[in-house]
């Protein structure tokens, strides 16, 4: 997700420390076959010990919109915030019918007194069956 989703941390932002939001939808894209049993994670975190990734399904459930929030760095009510390392411990969104959608809240937390760091990406993974 290098610059993809969240921008560069700024020198200010580095010093004193955040937590940005960001929403997206995990969409079922075919015209005729149900995605079944989907669930995301975040497949790797970042590699700055000084920043942290998290996920949280949207409370919106399956649907084409998603909380407004204020700015980038207002939490949107309700959802919980996960770590969501990896499969075992992904967060679960259910069947999703062609052109469903399902939002969700990703979380960057950079911890106060952050060093610059080169490529700080994450990378989220969504996996789905096609038969019940």
């Amino acid at each position: 997700m290098e610059n993809d989703l969240f921008d560069d941390i700024s020198t200010g932002e580095a010093a004193a420390g955040e937590s940005e939001y960001r929403a997206v939808f995990v969409k079922n894209t075919s015209a005729t076959d149900t995605a079944y049993a989907v669930k995301v994670w975040i497949a790797s975190n970042t590699p700055a010990t000084s920043t942290h990734l998290q996920i949280a399904l949207a409370d919106e459930g399956v649907a084409n919109t998603i909380e407004t929030v204020a700015n980038e760095n207002t939490a949107p009510t309700g959802p919980t915030f996960d770590d969501a390392e990896d499969e075992a411990n992904a967060l679960t969104i259910g069947n999703l019918a062609p052109g469903q959608a399902h939002g969700l809240w990703l979380k960057r937390t950079v911890t106060a007194t952050t060093v610059a760091f080169a490529n700080d990406t994450g990378t989220l993974r969504v996996k789905a069956n096609t038969a019940a």
